[in-house]
C-alpha cells in the first residue's frame, strides 16, 4: 500500500467523515477502512495564510497502487470547491 497525507482548506472535518462513512465498509472512530484503501481523518487545525483564517484537515491515506489513481480521483472530485 502507498501513503498519501492530503491537506484540505476550508472544509470541515464532519464533511470527510461522512463521505468516508459512505464509501466505507467499516469504521473505527475517524479511521476508515473500504476496498483496497485506509483513510484517517485527523482534527480540524485554524492555519493562517497572511491575515486570512482557514480550517485544515489532513487525511492519512493508505491505498493499493492499483486504484490510487481512481480512489484520488474521487477524492478530488468529491472534495472541489470553486471560488472567486
Amino acid at each position: 500500500m502507498k501513503e498519501i497525507i492530503k491537506k484540505y482548506k476550508s472544509f470541515r472535518r464532519f464533511e470527510f467523515q461522512e463521505f468516508f462513512d459512505g464509501i466505507s465498509i467499516r469504521n473505527d472512530g475517524d479511521t476508515f477502512y473500504g476496498n483496497g484503501w485506509i483513510v484517517e481523518v485527523g482534527e480540524e487545525v485554524e492555519e493562517f495564510i497572511g491575515p486570512m483564517k482557514f480550517i485544515t484537515v489532513i487525511l492519512q491515506i493508505q491505498v493499493d497502487e492499483e486504484i490510487e489513481e481512481d480512489f484520488i480521483n474521487q477524492l478530488k472530485v468529491n472534495f472541489l470547491r470553486g471560488g472567486g
